[in-house]
């Protein structure tokens, strides 16, 4: 059984959307950009944090509209933009093994 579970994996790592799949991670991972991105959006949010912790309602409602233009940029980007439909089209075929695993 666990032969046939290891034939499927490597059957479904040999697909081309899941070979672009793990492409489009390692381009996202190793992109200075997006990571200098991330860095930024997630210091923005603990600032966020901080800001209602200490009830300044005015410097946490600046921060949120960095953290959103951060976001939007974030979510822009022609990587993240493919990485997120490729991830689409990878977790259907996984959808269609389940329902005909189901079966």
């Amino acid at each position: 059984m666990i032969n046939k579970a290891k034939k499927l994996n490597d059957d479904l790592k040999e697909l081309d959307v899941s070979k672009e799949y793990f492409n489009l991670k390692k381009l996202i991972l190793e992109d200075s950009y997006l990571n200098e991105l991330l860095d930024v959006i997630n210091k923005t949010q603990k600032e966020m944090k901080e800001h209602l912790k200490n009830n300044d309602i005015k410097s946490y409602n600046a921060s949120k509209k960095t953290l959103e233009v951060l976001k939007q940029e974030f979510i822009e980007n022609p990587l993240i933009n493919n990485y997120i439909v490729v991830k689409k089209e990878v977790y259907d075929v996984l959808e269609q093994v389940v329902n005909i695993l189901s079966e």
